[in-house]
């Protein structure tokens, strides 16, 4: 077990009001769920907040972040990790040199929707974390697993056990559960909500690009075909993105270059290979989290290709995400 460290220096706290002032000025009232959550949150302590996609987990950390002074504040999303330390790694040259620049002066750490589904990212996870503890960081973490269901796939699970225990050694757990779904009552008008599902069993739901609009764009030094590519939109099929081996960095890329997308022929993913069921949920995340417009052509409905029982880390907040969306019935 991690030996339960005390805490020496305290980062900024946000206060009980801080919460509710920002709550009222996007026009709601903390549930009964929030404000629990909120009185572990002003009290300096590191915490683990998960619980269901939607229920207003990223928000609260929002809150904590922008109460804390940005020169000492690192507020890291889960898919963008691997890419920040990659860039801290090739410019500081060794992982220990990377995170000692990467943690720098930060006094508060917000590693917010953590998931850790591979091996590799779990290795980093793990020196991230033991680094926060080890220089007695205000560590935030929000996930929608519990710390015990982190690294599910049962070969690697055991690989992640200490961490988990130095989690649950160091943060306090708090679960915000049952309440609303908030993001089903998202308004469509702009970024990712304005988006599209539509379940088209014609084909012909959308003007296709012409054959000679075809290329090859390189995010990340690989190519990745596309149907489309400009300045303004980029155009994928399911097969073309997803079923080759793309990564989180090729899409965080290409939305900094594409401000509107389309991803096509989108099939049930309890039919396709995990690994592009995987890369599916990631580009989700991306594309939810940079709020971009997306448009998405499938041949069923969003329960049908992305089922609730799919065996998927993270189904649970994908379907969420996908709720936000204006939904189409084509036939």
């Amino acid at each position: 077990m991690w030996p339960r460290l005390r805490r020496t220096q305290k980062s900024v706290l946000p206060s009980h009001s801080d919460f509710v002032v920002a709550a009222a000025s996007v026009g709601f009232t903390l549930d009964v769920g929030q404000r629990a959550a909120v009185e572990v949150l002003t009290t300096g302590e590191n915490v683990y907040l998960h619980g269901p996609p939607g229920r207003g987990k990223s928000w609260l950390m929002d809150v904590v972040a922008t109460t804390a002074p940005t020169d000492s504040t690192l507020r890291l999303h889960s898919h963008e990790f691997a890419d920040a330390l990659h860039a801290a790694i090739v410019v500081n040259g060794s992982l220990a040199t990377g995170l000692e620049a990467m943690l720098g002066t930060v006094r508060t750490l917000c590693f917010d929707e953590l998931v850790v589904d591979d091996p590799a990212d779990g290795i980093f996870l793990a020196r991230l974390f033991a680094a926060a503890v080890d220089r007695d960081v205000t560590i935030v973490i929000t996930s929608n697993s519990a710390p015990d269901e982190l690294m599910p796939n049962p070969l690697f699970h055991d690989t992640f056990v200490p961490t988990i225990e130095l989690l649950r050694t160091h943060c306090q757990v708090v679960e915000l559960d049952g309440g609303t779904d908030y993001r089903s009552r998202a308004e469509h008008g702009a970024g990712f909500a304005s988006g599209r599902w539509i379940a088209d069993t014609t084909g012909r739901a959308l003007e296709a690009p012409s054959p000679d609009e075809r290329t090859e764009v390189r995010p990340a030094g690989h190519p990745i075909t596309a149907r489309a590519a400009t300045p303004g939109r980029v155009w994928f099929t399911f097969d073309d993105l997803c079923g080759s081996p793309t990564g989180v960095r090729d899409y965080l890329r290409l939305v900094a270059d594409h401000r509107t997308w389309v991803i096509d022929d989108i099939p049930p993913l309890g039919t396709t290979d995990r690994e592009s069921a995987r890369r599916f949920a990631h580009v989700v995340d991306v594309l939810y989290d940079r709020d971009v417009p997306t448009t998405f052509r499938a041949a069923g409905d969003r329960d049908t290709c992305v089922p609730a029982d799919l065996d998927l880390a993270g189904v649970a907040r994908l379907r969420s995400r996908l709720t936000e969306l204006r939904s189409h019935q084509i036939s």
